[in-house]
């Protein structure tokens, strides 16, 4: 059953919108349609790994997502870069995954 209590919580959200206004310049617009309304997606996430294949464990790269509202053209930010996550976090799911094997190979 699916935890109720979201992962990336408020808290966490709020450090990422921090993190992005001290980033990010002040006219932070969407390089597709020129808006300049963002939301952020409240989940964080893994983007898949592709080496001649979908891999299958291995290293990830958590990330947080900004969203455009008016396109939907989506931006990864590093969740241990930004200090959202410990960098410790990445590290474990490195070792979980070291042998990083292509299950479609």
């Amino acid at each position: 059953m699916a935890e109720d209590k979201p992962y990336f919580n408020a808290e966490m959200q709020k450090k990422a919108i921090e993190w992005i206004d001290q980033k990010c310049t002040a006219d932070f617009k969407c390089e597709c349609c020129q808006a300049s309304q963002w939301t952020l997606n409240t989940e964080i996430v893994v983007p898949p790994v592709y080496r001649k294949g979908m891999m299958i464990g291995g290293a990830v790269t958590p990330s947080f997502l900004l969203v455009c509202t008016n396109c939907g053209n989506s931006k990864f930010f590093n969740a241990v870069v930004s200090r959202i996550l410990p960098a410790e976090a990445k590290q474990a799911e490195k070792k979980e995954g070291e042998d990083g094997k292509n299950p479609s190979q």
